[in-house]
């Protein structure tokens, strides 16, 4: 029996799974059908399917789109004990904050040809540099992450609905210098 909570990128989300786990008391899963480990994800829905525990699973929509599993989200919805998804009011911050998360991670392994995970904690200062190109394939995949995730709150499957913004105390500030100044903003 798993808490579904279903996302995209730069939601808050792994905090949030984190609070949901501690509310019911039950072990976090985190990413569990991330691309990177695809390849187990079968033994992993068999797992989390058959064990008597309950976990929390955070999943994003183009995990279980991407998935070698076929229907996987179908799986995990009748799975779920319960089902939540998490979006951002502000999406033009969640894009900005997806494009920083990928920009840093160009800048911590400039030679990489792999997927760059956008789940990234900065640690120290780097330069933004503007790419239309990965700005507009973030702004897409964002904006259909988050119509995907309007239609199946919308077919009545019983999640509910949480925007970031709305949750006290999720101060997820992390610093931003431009020019001269410091500030702070929801990356």
């Amino acid at each position: 029996m798993i808490h579904l909570l279903l996302t995209s990128p730069r939601t808050g989300s792994t905090w949030y799974s984190g609070h949901l786990a501690k509310q019911y008391m039950c072990k976090e899963l985190g990413e569990y059908f991330h691309q990177s480990v695809s390849d187990t994800h079968e033994d992993r829905l068999a797992y989390i399917s058959l064990n008597t525990n309950t976990f929390l699973v955070k999943l994003f929509y183009s995990q279980a789109v991407d998935s070698p599993v076929e229907h996987l989200l179908d799986k995990c919805i009748n799975i779920a004990k319960t089902k939540t998804i998490l979006l951002r009011r502000d999406i033009d911050a969640q894009i900005q904050s997806l494009y920083v998360a990928a920009q840093y991670e160009r800048y911590k392994n400039p030679d990489s040809e792999t997927n760059v995970t956008y789940q990234t904690h900065f640690s120290e200062p780097f330069r933004v540099t503007y790419d239309h190109d990965l700005f507009s394939s973030l702004k897409e995949r964002t904006e259909t992450d988050i119509l995907e995730l309007a239609k199946i709150y919308q077919a009545g499957l019983g999640f509910d609905l949480v925007f970031l913004e709305d949750i006290k105390d999720t101060a997820i500030n992390r610093p931003i210098v431009t020019g001269k100044q410091i500030g702070r903003a929801h990356v």
